[in-house]
């Protein structure tokens, strides 16, 4: 397997008689074998698009990009884009799923504001984007997103923060499978402990 050094950069493609100038996402690949460099324009943006992207993580030849809520598989050698997800914000790829965070209209619409916290965890097949597992009870797990979220090679560890309208209710960690999203065990965290 030849290997591949990949950076994903944002760049605005110069306009001309014919086109108007446009902002894209390229990926450069060096060769680690003869340090050859190929450049490959990906993903055409729309204004409306933010300009803000993380690597989420890789797979074989796919890797794959998250946005705000949405998320783009793509093959780094000829920089085809392999699919989209509107609604899963990736945040890592362990084996071949992309673990990540659905957003959901509905929990927006019933919380307002508040289902920022609230997230459904989704693995992804890294290959055709399709749902292989979702986790969540009653569709959503309560975090901030602040250091919630811990992937490794086959598990997930996820921290749920406490309910603050339900003193009685406690944080808590889940631990996943990641290739299945099977709850391994959940342990209630003392926060009180914790300060």
């Amino acid at each position: 397997v030849r290997q591949r050094f990949v950076a994903f950069y944002w760049s605005i493609v110069p306009g001309d008689a014919l086109q108007a100038e446009r902002d894209v996402i390229e990926i450069m690949t060096v060769s680690a074998d003869d340090l050859s460099v190929q450049t490959v324009d990906v993903l055409e943006t729309a204004s409306d698009v933010p300009s803000q992207f993380t690597v989420a993580g890789a797979h074989g030849t796919t890797a794959v990009l998250a946005f705000d809520r949405s998320s783009v598989a793509v093959d780094v050698a000829s920089g085809e884009v392999l699919w989209r997800s509107d609604d899963t914000a990736a945040e890592a790829v362990s084996g071949g799923i992309v673990i990540g965070s659905r957003y959901d209209e509905d929990l927006e619409e019933e919380y307002g504001d508040g289902a920022a916290g609230l997230q459904t965890l989704r693995g992804l097949d890294v290959d055709s984007g399709e749902i292989v597992w979702e986790y969540g009870e009653d569709g959503a797990v309560r975090n901030d997103g602040s250091n919630a979220l811990l992937v490794t090679s086959d598990r997930v560890f996820l921290r749920e923060d406490a309910n603050a309208f339900d003193l009685e209710e406690e944080a808590s960690l889940h631990v996943l499978d990641a290739a299945s999203g099977e709850l391994i065990v959940e342990h209630a965290i003392d926060v009180e402990q914790c300060v």
